[in-house]
């Protein structure tokens, strides 16, 4: 496959791209710009260079190279992400532990979390990270650490309750029964029903679908000519509209992964031919977990989108924060799109910059 895709970008870009990519990182010029190229382009030729770049000095060059090799599945960035939570500053690592490391589903690594997070026991927020990488990977041993902070904290906890679909467990169970049903808000009721879902539960996998259905129904917020229809546009931002259906999108969203395909493609089938609702959709997003422990995680973001111009146009931004022990990391990118209708056909072209920033504060 890799060999094939080379092959397809040489023949395409000539042999420029992939050879100023390979330069670059052994010139060690912005190597952080250079190591996200290699993993666009997916060139595991680069990998030799990639993995040389966990001895260097700076700290972010390291962090970007172990996401980079876990990316491509390497094991060297799983252990050397694995050695710096075992470490003194590992503090420094629970973000791309939890994401980039746990997405790969490294089962082999199983008994060396299960170790570390019983040497962690007495750090909550650091056991708690540590747990929800166990749920994601399937592992009982998750339940005593993520549940009670479920049961205190359910509407914070959403996110959490989602990891645990692949945690076979009775108290799971029990818990998601009773959240699908007196949870305090919808997210965490949908929640809780992703989970029963995917161990089978048939009375939860209905309610995703018939909630999943709702989102064909939703109203189009315009006329053809493009001009506004009264009281589906919102006003103000965070504004719910009868053009908007959070939970409906929710289910869409995390349902129709555990359902069975039998039962979930008609309805996509039927969202995807029908659907055509969402001319400006926002959401917005703050937690602040655990507010009196050091090293609590934080998180603000911000996503915007519409279209203009009778949908010619398409403009969107993104503004996300987050703060983890000593780390914070900002971004913020804005996008453009532009298509060109045709008779028969459609041209569409779009446009995507911003900033990224990482930061430390010992």
């Amino acid at each position: 496959y890799y060999a094939r895709r080379e092959s397809l970008i040489r023949g395409f870009h000539g042999n420029d791209l992939i050879d100023k990519v390979m330069e670059n990182l052994k010139s060690g010029d912005d190597l952080i710009s250079w190591m996200g190229m290699a993993q666009r382009q997916e060139m595991v030729n680069a990998l030799p260079l990639i993995v040389e770049m966990l001895k260097h000095q700076d700290e972010g060059t390291q962090r970007v190279a172990a996401k980079v090799l876990c990316w491509f599945g390497d094991k060297r960035g799983f252990d050397f992400v694995m050695s710096r939570m075992e470490g003194a500053s590992s503090e420094k690592w629970w973000g791309i532990f939890e994401k980039d490391f746990a997405s790969q589903n490294p089962t082999e690594y199983l008994p060396r979390i299960k170790a570390l997070i019983e040497r962690k026991a007495n750090n909550p927020v650091e056991a708690y990270v540590i747990a929800k990488v166990l749920a994601q990977l399937g592992d009982a041993a998750s339940v005593k650490y993520l549940l009670p902070v479920i049961e205190s904290e359910p509407h914070m906890s959403v996110e959490t309750i989602l990891k645990l679909t692949n945690v076979r467990d009775p108290s799971v169970s029990t818990l998601m029964q009773k959240l699908s049903k007196e949870g305090s808000t919808n997210d965490v009721k949908h929640a809780a029903d992703v989970v029963l879902a995917k161990q089978g539960d048939v009375t939860a996998q209905q309610r995703l679908i018939e909630a999943a259905k709702r989102v064909s129904g939703l109203p189009q917020p315009q006329n053809a000519d493009g001009t506004e229809k009264p009281g589906l546009k919102p006003k103000v931002f965070g504004e719910v509209t009868p053009a908007w259906d959070g939970n409906a999108i929710f289910a869409l969203e995390h349902g129709m992964e555990v359902v069975d395909p039998v039962q979930a493609v008609p309805v996509l089938r039927d969202i995807a031919i029908h659907a055509d609702n969402v001319q400006f959709s926002a959401t917005a997003l703050f937690r602040n977990q655990w507010i009196n422990l050091p090293g609590a995680p934080r998180t603000f973001s911000v996503r915007a989108h519409t279209s203009l111009l009778k949908r010619k146009i398409g403009v969107g931004l993104l503004v996300n924060h987050d703060e983890i022990g000593s780390y914070s990391n900002d971004h913020v990118y804005g996008m453009y799109s532009y298509m060109i209708r045709f008779r028969k056909a459609t041209l569409a072209m779009g446009l995507q910059a911003g900033f990224n920033v990482v930061g430390a504060d010992f």
